[in-house]
C-alpha cells in the first residue's frame, strides 16, 4: 500500500512515521526547500508526547526542546492563573517547548529510522488526480518548476492554511476580511527555568513569554510600535 502526503511538517511527518511503521510505502512531499524554515515556539502537551511516545520519536523530540513543569499568566504583574503539570495522573506530566524546526528534524530522523523516505522538498502539491469520485493520486511541481503526478492508495493533505488538498476537494476555510500586520521575535535571553511566565499585554494579542531558550515576544504592528519594529 502506497500513501502520497502533502506537507512535510508536523502533522505530515507524524502520519509518515506511523503509516511506515505499518507497512506502508510512504512519499511526503513538502513545499519548502528545507525543514529549518519558521521559528515560532511550540508548547507540547502531554497527550502530544503520549503520541510521540506511540511513534518511538519522544525521546528524539526531549532531546532537542525543553521541559516545562508549570506555565504561569500574568496580567500587569499579576498572578491571573497557574498551570502545575506535575498534578496530572498522566505518564507524561509536563510539557516541552520546542522549535517547529527541531520537531520536524525529529520526526524525520525518527522516518529513517523506521525506514521510510526522506522528505521531497522544494515539491509544491498543486493538483489532485481522480477517477470519478476516487482520488487516485496527485500532481506537484518540483524544484526545478516541472510538473510531476504520483500515484497511491491513500492521499493524505497535511499542507497547512493555503492547503491545494482542501482546495481540490471542495473544502472551505475561512479567512480575516484582510490581513494585519503582525510580529513574532525570539531574541537570545534565556532563563534555564523548568517554568515558564507568560506576560499578557493589555492591548490585543500581545505578550513576552521568557523561555528556557531564548524569550518569546508577539504584538500586533500598530502606528505606535511601527517605527520601533521596522527599526528591529
Amino acid at each position: 500500500m502506497r500513501a502520497l502526503i502533502s506537507g512535510g511538517s508536523v502533522a505530515g511527518l507524524a502520519a509518515a512515521c506511523a503509516l511506515t511503521e505499518a507497512g506502508w510505502e510512504v512519499r511526503v512531499f513538502e513545499a519548502r526547500s528545507d525543514l529549518e524554515e519558521g521559528g515560532r515556539a511550540i508548547l507540547l502537551q502531554p497527550n502530544g508526547l503520549s503520541a510521540l511516545e506511540r511513534l518511538t520519536a519522544l525521546e528524539l523530540v526531549r532531546s532537542r526542546g525543553s521541559k516545562l513543569s508549570r506555565v504561569s499568566f500574568y496580567l500587569g504583574g499579576r498572578l491571573l492563573s497557574r498551570l502545575d503539570y506535575g498534578e496530572l495522573r498522566h505518564p507524561h506530566p509536563y510539557a516541552i517547548e520546542i522549535r517547529p524546526q527541531a520537531l520536524r528534524k525529529a520526526l524525520a530522523e525518527r522516518l529513517l529510522e523506521l525506514g521510510g523516505r526522506a522528505p521531497q522538498l522544494g515539491c509544491r502539491v498543486v493538483s489532485l488526480e481522480t477517477s470519478g469520485r476516487t482520488i487516485r493520486g496527485l500532481g506537484f511541481e518540483d524544484q526545478s518548476g516541472q510538473m510531476n503526478d504520483a500515484s497511491g492508495d491513500l492521499v493524505i493533505g497535511a499542507d497547512g492554511p493555503a492547503s491545494a488538498v482542501r482546495t481540490e476537494l471542495g473544502i472551505g476555510c475561512r479567512y480575516l476580511a484582510a490581513p494585519e500586520p503582525y510580529v513574532l521575535a525570539t531574541v537570545g535571553i534565556e532563563t534555564g527555568f523548568e517554568e515558564v511566565a507568560i506576560h499578557c499585554g493589555r492591548a490585543y494579542a500581545d505578550g513576552v513569554v521568557p523561555l528556557p531558550d531564548g524569550t518569546y515576544f508577539w504584538d500586533r504592528v500598530t502606528a505606535d510600535n511601527r517605527d520601533a519594529i521596522e527599526s528591529r
